[in-house]
């Protein structure tokens, strides 16, 4: 008896150990995620109770960057200076700059010829010159326009300006939903009541053939209003009858803490709808936790 005791405490303070080491390696991704640029050496001081096993993560986590393909750059392009407020782009003018994303600057803008106000996507500069990178906003505006749900925001109309293409959508003046995190999680049924909407509206895009591939709480909007969830951000979405894709062969692409294995794996043969859900499950578990 007092054998098995001991063992079921050693298994209970292991499972205690590996929750630690799994918060303290979402917190740093998401420390990356967010721009942040953590010091893994300052990460293991700061952690010494998980220190061996963090310190393991990171030097695998650096060798497979260093074993990425050649072709795959790993320096983010120098952020652009933004457009200036007034700065005409055929209907739209623009007020101010929303946000950034990983191929575009995001403006609030004034459509003159419906008097409305949109948001409007417009790719980074320095970024349109790689015929990749051009096609894949290109695929996002595709992809995101042929969706009709509510629960989707919307795509109005596609344009260029100087030989950079742009697009605008319907202008969610609120939070993301990691904003909103933590009145979430404090209600289990509204956090339910968000997943199952996003869920609905996952499965119209799958469809129409279409994975989003980079599902996660900034991606996705909640209207200040109805105060329902709005996916966007299909900059990594896939055809799913595409011949073809425009990721590379061993090239990770999404983000860390909600990428599935077999996407985290870097083969794009391999991804199918269940890379969506798998992210949906990691949202659910961050809104409850």
């Amino acid at each position: 008896m007092r054998s098995a005791n001991h063992k079921l405490q050693m298994n209970a303070s292991s499972h205690e150990s590996q929750n630690r080491l799994d918060e303290v390696i979402a917190e740093f991704l998401q420390a990356e995620d967010a721009g942040q640029k953590p010091d893994p050496v300052d990460w293991v001081r700061r952690h010494p109770d998980v220190a061996d096993g963090l310190l393991s993560f990171l030097v695998n986590r650096h060798q497979v960057r260093n074993i990425l393909p050649d072709s795959v750059s790993r320096d983010e392009p120098p952020a652009p200076a933004p457009l200036p407020a007034g700065q005409i782009l055929g209907d739209y003018e623009l007020l101010s700059e929303v946000g950034r994303g990983g191929m575009g600057v995001v403006y609030r803008a004034r459509q003159h010829g419906l008097n409305r106000v949109v948001a409007l996507k417009l790719m980074q500069s320095g970024r349109f010159t790689d015929s990749d990178e051009a096609r894949r906003f290109q695929l996002e505006a595709e992809a995101a326009a042929q969706l009709n749900h509510p629960n989707i925001l919307p795509v109005y109309q596609v344009g260029e300006f100087e030989g950079r293409p742009y697009y605008t959508m319907r202008l969610i003046e609120g939070p993301d939903l990691g904003a909103l995190r933590s009145t979430i999680s404090a209600d289990i049924r509204q956090a339910a009541a968000m997943l199952i909407a996003i869920a609905h509206a996952v499965h119209h895009a799958h469809q129409c053939g279409i994975l989003h591939r980079d599902l996660k709480p900034a991606n996705i909007l909640v209207d200040p209003v109805t105060k329902q969830p709005q996916v966007a951000d299909f900059g990594l979405a896939k055809r799913l009858d595409a011949t073809s894709s425009l990721t590379l062969s061993g090239k990770v692409i999404g983000t860390a803490a909600y990428m599935s294995p077999e996407q985290a794996a870097g083969d794009a043969r391999h991804v199918t709808v269940a890379t969506d859900i798998y992210s949906l499950g990691a949202i659910l578990y961050e809104m409850l936790t």
